[in-house]
């Protein structure tokens, strides 16, 4: 009797041992069978083996953060991962993203500004990555990408890899839009579409963080009364497009507007036409995004910038005209 029962413990600890080597192998394996884009994945200074595997797993790139680090620690690398961007596919198997992980990431730092157009977004993404003779990245792919991507391209600071693809860029920068939008509230009568167009002309017009939400509320009130928002960013949208389409290169995005640029036979005229624009007219960042989310009626309708950057309201066009006056002139 003992004999068997030895017997059957033994059968019992070889299946377990069977078992688990067969769940290890198989969390190996990769997450996905069909090809992947890689995905930035970001390893912090300071991060150990533990903690790189669960931000692995709850990025869906691997299936078990357990069986990873286990995996680390049998290849003896759990102390020798690399801080910085690296790029991975959920269709990598364990080895393949150990091989990344151990890859020293220079990174590629790009800071874009708020307010620019994709145009001007590309030129300095360009800039950054021609310093790496083995760039993935293409301006014109990032271009065909971003057609209709104007305004959710985030302005922020990144760091690329220098192997980073026109693909892989747009993904992050959108992915760093989308975690912003996220956390605005839902504007009463605007839709999103709105929100956004209405939030890119506030970044063009306002020149500091203060007066977005007074510019906002302006905007919106004429909105509501169906008035004409005349701004003026507008005309520099048109004249940019305009001349930049048949230019082979463009430096000034931004050109200054005449009395003339007012009868620009544009949809985008908000001289000529009342509304807003068909699309954003430039990339906002975070404060604008806020002031456009939360606009509301208020009792200016007027607005003017001085020489020095201050924004000055006005509640009728006679004060606006004064102030016109004594700021401009």
């Amino acid at each position: 009797m003992w004999r068997r029962l030895v017997l059957l413990g033994g059968l019992s600890v070889c299946l377990i041992i069977a078992l688990a080597w067969w769940w290890y192998r198989l969390s190996l394996r990769p997450v996905a069978s069909q090809p992947n884009q890689p995905r930035e994945f970001r390893v912090q200074s300071g991060w150990g083996g533990k903690q790189i595997a669960q931000q692995l797993a709850d990025q869906g790139l691997i299936r078990s953060s357990l069986a990873f680090y286990l995996f680390l620690r049998q290849q003896g690398k759990a102390g020798q991962l690399h801080a910085g961007v690296h790029w991975i596919s959920p269709n990598m198997d364990a080895s393949q993203i150990l091989a990344e992980l151990l890859q020293s990431q220079a990174q590629i730092k790009v800071t874009l500004l708020e307010g620019w157009r994709r145009e001007q977004m590309v030129e300095e993404l360009a800039r950054a990555f021609a310093s790496q003779a083995d760039s993935q990245f293409d301006k014109q792919e990032f271009l065909r990408l971003t057609e209709q991507l104007e305004g959710k391209l985030f302005p922020e600071t990144y760091n690329f890899s220098p192997r980073a693809t026109a693909q892989q860029v747009v993904n992050t920068l959108t992915e760093q839009f989308d975690q912003v939008w996220q956390q605005l509230p839902s504007h009463p009568t605007l839709t999103s579409d709105q929100v956004l167009i209405l939030a890119s002309l506030v970044e063009r017009e306002a020149d500091n963080r203060a007066d977005r939400r007074g510019i906002a509320n302006v905007l919106y009130t004429r909105l509501e009364a169906d008035w004409p928002l005349q701004v003026d960013a507008t005309l520099q949208y048109i004249k940019a497009s305009q001349v930049c389409a048949v230019a082979p290169k463009c430096s000034n995005w931004w050109p200054v507007v005449t009395g003339d640029d007012k009868q620009l036979d544009s949809p985008y005229n908000t001289y000529l036409y009342p509304g807003l624009p068909p699309s954003p007219i430039a990339n906002p960042g975070k404060d604008s995004l806020q002031a456009a989310a939360q606009a509301r009626q208020g009792k200016y309708w007027f607005y003017l910038t001085d020489k020095q950057g201050q924004t000055h309201f006005s509640v009728s066009y006679e004060e606006h005209l004064q102030k016109v006056n004594k700021y401009l002139r």
